[in-house]
């Protein structure tokens, strides 16, 4: 299960990275929010495998401590992340480098967290949590790249957010009914 995860988690990055490529970072933002309702692009099959990794993450945090799942993530990524990395490599200038080292411990951190809700909740309760990377991708894009996303990215966005504030509603009343 922990090489099934960490190979689930690193497509996910690669997706991620193909679908930003192609599109501003809002709108990957919002396509990868809609996994429960799913929708086009490459960042379709990055919310499709993040919804199988939602789902793997949940079985296994009922065995594991939260942070042996990250540590294992880590042992499958990093090999498997050399491979193409050494087709491609360039020697990253000492700035390059610190973002670089800032964006493995924020990611590290983002996994340890999410092991850990995952550990103590029922996933409908905490992947709602998760939409808030639309305003985090939507700020970033806009300081860092100069993106504004497009009204039907806002829209798209609202969408997203209400069907699962609706899906929660629904399944907390599930929850309170059993």
């Amino acid at each position: 299960m922990h090489l099934i995860r960490g190979l689930t988690g690193l497509a996910i990055i690669y997706l991620l990275f193909s679908a930003i490529q192609l599109a501003p970072m809002g709108e990957v933002a919002a396509i990868i929010a809609s996994r429960p309702i799913f929708a086009s692009l490459l960042a379709l099959s990055a919310a499709l495998t993040m919804a199988v990794l939602s789902i793997i993450l949940k079985s296994l945090a009922r065995t594991e401590k939260p942070d042996a799942i990250v540590i294992w993530q880590m042992v499958v990524f990093i090999p498997c992340s050399m491979v193409p990395a050494l087709f491609v490599w360039v020697t990253p200038s000492l700035e390059q480098l610190a973002l670089l080292v800032g964006v493995g411990l924020f990611g590290t951190a983002t996994q340890r967290c999410l092991t850990r809700a995952y550990a103590a909740a029922d996933a409908f309760v905490v992947v709602p949590f998760d939409f808030s990377r639309l305003i985090f991708a939507a700020v970033i894009g806009f300081l860092l790249f100069n993106e504004f996303p497009d009204i039907w990215t806002w829209v798209g966005g609202t969408i997203i957010c209400l069907a699962i504030l609706w899906m929660v509603k629904g399944e907390s009343k599930e929850t309170q009914n059993a």
